[in-house]
């Protein structure tokens, strides 16, 4: 599978930069190396979306274009792009999408929690 790095969560189109994609490995892993994340970097405190591009995923299974989030009967929920927000990029770090990303305890209904 395919990940790419998106401008904003309703980009039509991932970053066009080889940095901003990557293809998961047999463990399911998939790094970006973002560069000029140092001081005065054109990346540094940059946010990026990580999401699946169409075309990220191999014969047999399908993309997960969106995400409803809300009540569990579907009432009131509502449909977003299946995209996850980075933390501000500093030089040297690495963020998990298991710790610093892609998760919330909060699950309510709201476009700028996911």
């Amino acid at each position: 599978m395919r990940l790419a790095l998106y401008a904003s969560q309703d980009a039509a189109a991932p970053i066009d930069a080889v940095w901003a994609q990557c293809t998961s490995d047999a463990e399911g892993d998939c790094s970006f190396v973002v560069p000029d994340t140092g001081d005065g970097g054109a990346n540094e405190g940059a946010r990026y979306y990580v999401g699946q591009p169409e075309d990220g995923v191999p014969p047999g299974w399908y993309t997960n274009t969106s995400l409803r989030t809300g009540a569990g009967s579907g009432s009131g929920s509502v449909s977003s792009p299946y995209r996850f927000l980075t933390p501000a990029l500093e030089d040297g770090q690495t963020y998990s999408s298991t710790r610093d990303f892609m998760f919330s305890t909060n699950y309510a209904a709201n476009r700028q929690r996911h």
